[in-house]
């Protein structure tokens, strides 16, 4: 095998989310090059090569390069015509580039202080997420790897770290999120090439999860529900049944939201931890009719209320206290003892406000099919709608049958 051989087979490829890196590393005249994919617009896979090239206005340092986007070339292609550039650039660049060193000895903890922190605050990622993810860091990922200089952590050492993990008897859940933080932590330091690869791999660490189908209420049971209510909680409760919002949502509804006459209610924000969120958690505000029976008792409630500035909540703790309600308290103290009144068997972590959401899902999926119910509850993707919350029971199977058997056969099936 000649040299050229053995420099074509140190060819490795690597997978990142989307993106897919491909090194080329030997001898010392060669650079290192990769390969970056995405999927445009119109659904077609592009990808571009991206290689050093010394940065002209910085004497004796180097910057990243790349080529156009081009489609329609297969990952094999891809490599070959990566191998076919770099070895053009051999003679432009006999030296391999520099490592970056002014980064160099940052460990994890200093990273997440300094690139992450601004990272997370250029996302506009909400409060309620960055404090996951703070309580996952301090609870879980600094004590072990904290102290470690970032561009030193390895696949193996996040091997242990969730076998370790594993100790800790977390939730398949939970475990998943970290994983998901750890991975995007890594991608914003290699983007900040301080790693030179994302140590955190698919194939060697990500959990097994399945979504667990939580019960559906059926309309019956919501009905109970509504009917059994103390009278001063009916209205809360008539909203979140009729709007299908999230109760977050709902708590940080101010009467300057409600258009009377468009008939209308606008959720732009939200209530989390007793402190108002200025978005909803998808972070877009949605509009939704207010029916003539919401009408009616939002118009009952506005008169009964002492707090009714534009500014003032919906749902206040009381005249003396225009504080929203504490959604906890409402489930734990008024939602619990309702059902439990109504003899609706609670399951753990299932049977909150967020039920009402998956009741008013599955009857819209039967009623108006699964787009109408996604656009109800706000979700981007069918999928999470069809995913998250609903389920298929023997109504949707005998339909299924019978339609079947009346395009199929039902005039030619056999006399018995």
């Amino acid at each position: 095998m000649n040299e050229r051989d053995l420099l074509l087979g140190s060819v490795e490829l690597k997978g990142a989310f989307t993106k897919r890196k491909e090194k080329r590393v030997n001898a010392d005249r060669y650079q290192q090059g990769w390969i970056e994919w995405k999927t445009k617009s119109n659904g077609k896979k592009a990808c571009r090569f991206r290689y050093w090239v010394q940065d002209e206005s910085k004497s004796g340092e180097w910057r990243k390069a790349a080529t156009p986007w081009e489609e329609g070339l297969t990952e094999k292609q891809a490599k070959k015509r990566l191998r076919d550039l770099m070895t053009a650039k051999e003679q432009e660049l006999p030296k391999p580039p520099p490592v970056a060193v002014a980064n160099e000895g940052l460990t994890l903890k200093e990273f997440v202080e300094s690139h992450w922190e601004n990272y997370q605050r250029n996302r506009g990622n909400k409060q309620s997420t960055r404090g996951s993810n703070s309580a996952s860091l301090k609870n879980h990922i600094f004590p072990v790897l904290g102290s470690t200089v970032i561009s030193a952590v390895s696949p193996t050492h996040i091997s242990n770290f969730f076998r370790d993990l594993a100790d800790k008897h977390l939730s398949t859940k939970s475990v998943l999120n970290i994983y998901q933080l750890l991975h995007v932590m890594f991608e914003v330091a290699a983007e900040h090439d301080l790693v030179e690869s994302n140590p955190v791999r698919r194939k060697l660490q990500r959990p097994q999860y399945r979504h667990k189908k939580m019960p559906i209420w059926s309309a019956e049971n919501v009905q109970k529900i509504l009917q059994d209510v103390p009278a001063r909680w009916k209205v809360l409760f008539w909203c979140i049944a009729l709007t299908g919002v999230r109760v977050g949502e709902l708590l940080a509804l101010q009467w300057k939201d409600i258009d009377w006459d468009a008939k209308t209610i606008s959720f732009g924000k939200s209530f989390w931890r007793g402190r108002l969120q200025d978005s909803t958690k998808t972070g877009q505000e949605r509009v939704r009719h207010m029916p003539g029976s919401l009408d009616r008792i939002l118009v009952k409630h506005l008169e009964g209320s002492k707090n009714i500035g534009p500014d003032d909540f919906v749902f206040c703790r009381s005249d003396d206290d225009s504080r929203p309600h504490d959604p906890d308290d409402l489930r734990r103290e008024v939602l619990y003892p309702v059902l439990d009144r109504c003899g609706i068997k609670r399951t753990p972590r299932a049977d909150g406000f967020h039920a009402f959401r998956r009741a008013t899902s599955k009857y819209l999926r039967k009623a108006g099919g699964l787009e109408l119910a996604a656009v109800q509850l706000g979700h981007k993707r069918m999928t999470t709608t069809d995913e998250h919350y609903n389920d298929r029971d023997m109504d949707d199977l005998k339909r299924a049958a019978e339609l079947i058997e009346g395009t199929f056969g039902k005039d030619f099936a056999p006399e018995c």
